[in-house]
């Protein structure tokens, strides 16, 4: 099976953009055991590519693995909230 993918939609262009690039960042480093391949799109950029994920709200941050697909919207600052959105017991290792 391929690495699980996190794809961060943002507009990058704003402060809170940038925070949620560090947070996503954050959340990968935060489980080595996990191989995680980071995707940052900004929409503003690439509004396409939001579309086409049905993204409608910045922040949003999705996990794929496999054939599954979880979301955290809005304020990814805990995470201890995105461990449970993703559905992990921590975030930490």
């Amino acid at each position: 099976m391929s690495p699980a993918r996190l794809e961060l939609y943002v507009h990058q262009a704003s402060a809170a953009g940038r925070a949620a690039v560090a947070h996503a960042r954050s959340l990968a480093q935060s489980r080595p055991q996990e191989a995680f391949e980071l995707v940052v799109f900004d929409v503003a950029r690439s509004p396409l590519a939001a579309e086409q994920a049905g993204v409608l709200v910045t922040p949003t941050l999705i996990l794929r693995h496999g054939e599954r697909e979880w979301r955290a919207i809005g304020d990814l600052s805990d995470p201890v909230a995105l461990a449970r959105c993703f559905g992990w017991e921590s975030s930490r290792p």
